[in-house]
């Protein structure tokens, strides 16, 4: 399997090879805010603060999915087949 690093992997491709664990980490992330388990990050102040992401990209970072490229390719794929389906009813 292709490393998330890999550079010839695209992220369309990423985001399908992961479905299983994207599924999983969901999962578990549900899991505990149904139990009041907060993710937190340290501030400034030393004190921990409650991390305001959503879980999709906490997921997807873990996993090595830049999710802005992810879209990108999604809507250069949508344009070839918008463009190519044009072309053929010529």
């Amino acid at each position: 399997m292709p490393r998330p690093d890999d550079a010839s992997t695209s992220m369309l491709e990423r985001f399908s090879e992961t479905e299983c664990e994207r599924e999983t980490l969901g999962a578990f992330l549900e899991w505990l805010r149904e139990r009041g388990i907060q993710l937190a990050v340290w501030r400034n102040d030393e004190h921990l603060h409650p991390a305001h992401r959503p879980h999709s990209e906490l997921v997807a970072e873990f996993l090595g999915i830049d999710l802005d490229q992810l879209e990108q390719e999604r809507r250069a794929l949508l344009e070839r087949l918008v463009s190519g389906g044009a072309d053929s009813r010529g």
